[in-house]
């Protein structure tokens, strides 16, 4: 009961995404039955489990690595940082509350786990925000981010669409700011629209903490201002 696969062309590897339909022994049954072969070409099984709590035991009994996605919204993945087990977590910037939120968990992640930004059906505008932010994501290695669901889009807002941006499953970062600022340079000219001071111009005239400071200047340097 596997509710998908996908493949990382630039490593060759797959991750199963199980969307926390197991039980613990039906995970070890799974990881079993593919045999050490089979397993070695799992990068690692995202959120393999109905209870999260019980993944540690799934990765020492296997040796298997996994992932973490609802349990984010969940809240209950703190507590799994330090497994060894842990490889990534995958981001959905819209359901955690933002790219600031990204930032926060990315920050909490520490070394040796990967933070993995995936989409929720937004449109190119999102979806272009966060390849900029994924490339600039400190990574030691290079990272599948899951931003495909621009093919189930029957039609972009954004002009032209996020697809132009994607080839040979990579996206081109560069394209993605040029078509941002081009959408940005076209709100800023439209006689319908009120101008109002962007988030940025308004926290200026406050006073910030050096906290506040730093994460305001790292947004606006990455165009999320």
């Amino acid at each position: 009961r596997s509710a998908g696969s996908s493949c990382c062309f630039a490593r060759g590897v797959l991750t199963e995404t199980v969307l926390q339909c197991w039980t613990l022994e039906e995970a070890v049954q799974f990881v079993e039955a593919v045999g050490p072969k089979g397993a070695q070409s799992i990068e690692y099984i995202e959120e393999p489990l109905q209870d999260p709590a019980e993944l540690p035991e799934f990765g020492r009994r296997t040796g298997m690595k996994y992932a973490l996605d609802e349990s984010l919204e969940q809240d209950v993945w703190r507590p799994l940082l330090g497994d060894a087990h842990l490889r990534a977590l995958v981001v959905k910037p819209a359901i955690v509350g933002g790219l600031e939120a990204v930032l926060q968990i990315q920050q909490a992640a520490g070394p040796g786990v990967e933070v993995v930004l995936s989409s929720a059906f937004e449109t190119g505008i999102a979806l272009s925000h966060y390849a900029v932010y994924a490339s600039v994501l400190p990574q030691t290695q290079e990272i599948c981010h899951g931003l495909g669901t621009f093919d189930r889009l029957a039609e972009d807002m954004l002009d032209p669409p996020f697809e132009a941006a994607v080839r040979r499953s990579r996206v081109a970062v560069l394209d993605c700011q040029r078509n941002l600022v081009g959408l940005g340079n076209t709100i800023r000219h439209c006689p319908h629209l009120e101008q109002r001071p962007s988030k940025m111009e308004m926290e200026s005239v406050k006073e910030l903490t050096p906290e506040e400071a730093e994460e305001a200047e790292m947004m606006k340097k990455f165009g999320f201002g």
